[in-house]
């Protein structure tokens, strides 16, 4: 998975351990008190050239807004961060971006929080990154807020922006940092949920029939993750509108899971390759002793 990582202020402790770190990354900034350095795959990651004046890291797929979709090019980003930043937020997609200048750095993350961003402050020393792992190493924050994390025991999806290692904040959706020599903002873009009273089913069905499309004009392969909710078997119903692409469907849960069964029928009444994934979770008599 692409990635970045940066810093401002008192750094040059902080910068000799990432610099010597064992993943393979760019550095795109390196001056007295900034450097960013950013890595990952070619088709997640978007970057400027180095330069201590100006730049950008994009970690992610960033979607455009009209129809037909199509992904954000390099020449995409930079134009939104030239003229219109502010319009960040609105593209499809889940991405976070850093970018620089001579007056600071901002980051960036994409309307619903999909890419997670995380900062960590310390007297005049300001650490950010996408890679949460990479952060507690460089840090050494690595002290688990047990009440968070007990807070998400029981869901599959966290219910708020909070990171559970203790003195790292986690950036939430919508939100954009600025990042000066001496002083960390945050703010948070209100979403906006207006409903077009002019939408109409076939118009909702086109829209989601172009993002959900997007790939097979790229020559991506595609596979629907299929379960036997309504969500899953409405898209599936969209890709059955193509079948002279390809495209494969995949499952998971054990095997007497009841999404897997209701999966499985719902795979037969098509000719596409269902493959189905069970994983397994550890006990938790091993999970307590490593965290």
């Amino acid at each position: 998975m692409s990635w970045f990582f940066g810093g401002s202020g008192d750094i040059s402790i902080y910068r000799s351990r990432i610099l010597s770190n064992q993943l393979p990354f760019q550095l795109l900034l390196d001056d007295e008190n900034r450097f960013v350095c950013a890595g990952g795959p070619p088709t997640t990651t978007i970057l400027s050239a180095p330069s201590i004046k100006c730049g950008f890291a994009v970690c992610g797929t960033g979607i455009s807004r009209g129809i037909p979709h199509r992904y954000l090019s390099k020449s995409d980003w930079s134009h939104l961060l030239n003229t219109k930043p502010e319009h960040i937020q609105n593209q499809n997609g889940h991405f976070a971006i850093c970018a620089w200048e001579s007056s600071g750095i901002s980051l960036y993350t994409d309307a619903v929080g999909l890419r997670g961003l995380f900062i960590w402050k310390k007297r005049d020393t300001v650490l950010f990154s996408t890679h949460l792992e990479l952060l507690t190493r460089v840090t050494g924050e690595r002290t688990i807020n047990w009440k968070q994390l007990g807070s998400q025991w029981l869901g599959l999806n966290p219910f708020d922006a909070t990171c559970f290692f203790s003195g790292i904040q986690r950036i939430g959706p919508s939100s954009v940092v600025h990042l000066t020599q001496n002083d960390v903002r945050v703010h948070v873009s209100p979403l906006s949920w207006n409903s077009d009273q002019s939408s109409t089913p076939e118009s909702v069905i086109e829209l989601l029939s172009s993002i959900l499309t997007l790939p097979f004009s790229e020559n991506e392969a595609v596979s629907l993750g299929l379960s036997g909710g309504l969500d899953s078997r409405f898209l599936l119903g969209l890709l059955m509108q193509n079948p002279h692409q390809t495209w494969g469907i995949h499952t998971f849960g054990e095997e007497k899971n009841p999404d897997r069964l209701v999966a499985r029928r719902l795979a037969t009444i098509t000719d596409k390759a269902h493959r189905t994934v069970n994983l397994i979770l550890p006990k938790t008599e091993d999970l307590i002793p490593e965290l």
